[in-house]
Formats: structure tokens, C-alpha cells, sequence
């Protein structure tokens, strides 16, 4: 077993992974046994390895990927900060990113988001959707 491994994986657009007829095929369970499948190996074989999901979606889909705290992954990403920081200076309204933090609570002792201003992929709209 090699002595070097990865410290983060981040998992691009995983909510996407399933297909299925007749669904939107985003955020099935099946993607979410992936991920617990995901998890339960590298717990086994690099325990302190982190799991960050790319799902760019409303909040309630997005910390259903922390499953229950120890089977999914331990970051998400905040993809509604950007959004909400560009509309604060852009109106010079602070109320609602202040509205919106104070409804953010961390739902698990062992996760996490992880808070960016911008990514590759630009600003989506989806996840500032209540």
C-alpha cells in the first residue's frame, strides 16, 4: 500500500452519476449509494481522505449529501454564496446573505461546507432557490 494518497477528492457534477428512465436522473438514491460505497472504501483504506461533492443544487438536495454525517461525504460545496455576495455589492444590501447565513447550521460534527466566491463553471442560479 502506497504511503501517499489523496487528501481531498473532489466529486464533480456526482449528483448527475445515475441514469434513469422517466427521472431527471439527479440526486437518485443510487447516487447516494455510490457515494456511501465511495466512502466505506477509502474509510478502509485511507481513512483520512475527505470526500467534497460538486452538486450544484438548492441547500436541502446539497446537505443530503452528508448523508448521516460518517456514510456520504464530508464537504459541499456553498454554491449560493457567490450569488448572494454579487447581489450584496451589486445593491449594497447585505440583508439577504445575512438572512441566508443565519439559516446555514453545520449538521454533522464530522462535515463541513466549503464556502468559494467562484468556480470554472461560473455562477448557477439553482442553489439561491429556497
Amino acid at each position: 500500500m502506497s504511503s501517499i494518497s489523496a487528501r481531498v477528492i473532489r466529486l464533480d457534477a456526482i449528483g448527475h452519476i445515475w441514469k434513469k428512465l422517466g427521472t431527471s436522473c439527479i440526486n437518485l438514491k443510487e447516487t447516494h449509494y455510490i457515494i456511501q460505497l465511495i466512502r466505506a472504501i477509502l474509510d478502509e483504506i485511507f481513512p483520512d481522505t475527505i470526500l467534497l461533492t460538486q452538486t450544484n443544487v438548492p441547500h436541502k438536495e446539497n446537505i443530503s449529501y452528508f448523508g448521516n454525517g460518517y456514510n456520504e461525504v464530508q464537504l459541499v460545496y456553498q454554491f449560493a454564496i457567490p450569488l448572494l455576495v454579487l447581489y450584496t455589492f451589486y445593491t449594497g444590501d447585505a440583508s439577504r446573505l445575512l438572512e441566508w447565513a443565519s439559516r446555514i447550521k453545520n449538521v454533522y460534527d464530522k462535515t463541513a461546507f466549503f464556502n468559494v466566491l467562484a468556480t470554472h463553471d461560473g455562477l448557477g442560479v439553482v442553489p439561491v432557490k429556497a
